[in-house]
């Protein structure tokens, strides 16, 4: 059967060509019965009670994954169509991350990602990420100013996403893998979520400590982050190249009365977006890429 063109997204009122899953003006999310597509989860819109809300935090104290996640896939399933809970499910995802922020970023980081990139279009994923962002995790002072979906290299690891850069630090959504050489002497990539806790989390945790209390430092508070962390002490060695930006960070921390030193290189490369146009991505690239080099450059040594 041949499918029909929906005439309006009832979120917005725009026409969408057939075949299209989210209105490509609103995010609204659309399926396939019968050979047309509709809109789905209007008529059983879902709410957020102070119940609710006592119930998740009693969860994430007891550390119940399961039902957490559960919780918000059900949210996000039938939230597309009203801005307001759609903030509310943003608030409730940011008071989690503030109540344990360990906790949720080393059990529910991932399968909330997983979860979101199924279910809501890539509008609302950075409504969301922006949205917990700005009213949860930025400290006084700092502002969001450039993103990009593109990846993020430290040594042999990467995250896969969604970066934002701000004026103290880059904060990247995703998920991790790690590069591996193969027998052929070639690059292959490891998605396994036993490396991704084992072997990232520890470095990424055992490098956030020592940034949080020079962040703390400075700000006089201490803020959760959704996400994964790179602020900007002691930038040096900065290389900007026509597709990515290279730069080393410099820190010093004590450990158990020993001093130590860290020297992690990040790597930042824009990517070109799904169905977005090959020049349009070039020039989106150069743009992104000038904004991250000056904020470095402009952090050189006042941190």
């Amino acid at each position: 059967m041949v499918q029909k063109i929906i005439s309006k997204c009832p979120a917005c009122g725009k026409t969408n060509k057939t075949g299209k899953n989210f209105c490509v003006y609103c995010g609204a999310k659309l399926t396939k019965q019968n050979g047309a597509v509709i809109t789905s989860g209007i008529h059983t819109q879902l709410t957020i009670t102070d119940t609710d809300r006592t119930n998740l935090k009693q969860l994430i104290e007891n550390e119940k994954k399961r039902e957490i996640i559960r919780y918000f896939k059900n949210l996000f399933k039938n939230y597309s169509y009203d801005i307001n809970l759609r903030k509310k499910t943003y608030d409730l995802i940011g008071e989690l991350l503030n109540q344990n922020p360990e906790y949720f970023m080393n059990k529910l980081y991932i399968p909330l990602n997983q979860k979101t990139n199924r279910l809501l279009s890539p509008q609302q994923k950075i409504e969301m990420e922006e949205y917990i962002l700005k009213k949860f995790c930025l400290y006084k002072g700092e502002r969001l100013i450039t993103s990009s979906f593109g990846m993020i290299t430290i040594g042999v690891h990467q995250i896969n996403g969604r970066f934002y850069a701000t004026n103290r630090r880059i904060i990247a959504q995703g998920f991790i893998t790690k590069r591996m050489t193969g027998a052929t002497g070639g690059d292959s990539i490891i998605l396994g979520l036993v490396i991704i806790l084992v072997d990232f989390y520890n470095f990424i945790y055992g490098l956030s400590s020592p940034w949080k209390k020079i962040l703390k430092r400075e700000f006089n508070e201490i803020k959760p982050c959704f996400g994964f962390e790179f602020p900007y002490i002691g930038i040096h060695q900065i290389q900007k190249k026509k597709k990515n930006i290279k730069f080393v960070l410099k820190y010093e921390y004590e450990h158990k009365g020993e001093l130590k030193i860290k020297t992690p290189k990040l790597g930042i490369i824009p990517l070109k977006e799904k169905d977005e146009n090959k020049n349009d991505f070039k020039k989106r690239r150069e743009i992104v890429l000038s904004e991250i080099n000056e904020i470095l450059n402009s952090n050189i040594g006042k941190m």
